[in-house]
């Protein structure tokens, strides 16, 4: 075990890979790093700005639900938590992207959330229903 923090949390060095209470930590810090990142950014500025800023940061946020889902073999309930989290908060920063939206849907599905699944699938239908 190899100590990562001044708080107490210890990780284990599986390969590339850090696993234990530590890693649940940084991946809360993250978020909260790149929320309020996004909130300092909307200060002072246009509309447009900040619906970029918000459009940019909502997109990092997909990109990393995706890389946390991604691994390739069966899905612990953390990574599918962590990857929720990630996407609700993409989704409330722009609520437009259809794509999202099936992901959303498809991660909901995968952690047995049926009330959570069908919300999304709903609005997935809605941003593209043209979809087969």
């Amino acid at each position: 075990m190899c100590r990562l923090a001044d708080n107490g949390n210890y990780g284990v060095k599986m390969g590339n890979q850090l696993r234990g209470p530590a890693v649940k930590t940084r991946w809360l810090f993250v978020v909260m790093v790149l929320t309020l990142g996004a909130a300092e950014l909307s200060r002072g500025q246009d509309v447009a700005g900040t619906m970029w800023a918000q459009s940019m940061l909502a997109d990092r946020f997909e990109r990393l639900a995706h890389l946390t889902v991604s691994s390739g073999g069966p899905l612990h309930p953390a990574q599918i938590t962590r990857a929720r989290i990630l996407l609700d908060r993409a989704n409330a920063m722009d609520p437009d992207s259809a794509e999202r939206w099936r992901l959303t849907w498809k991660l909901s599905d995968a952690a047995d959330d049926p009330e959570a699944s069908l919300a999304a699938l709903r609005q997935y239908i809605k941003l593209a229903p043209k979809d087969d």
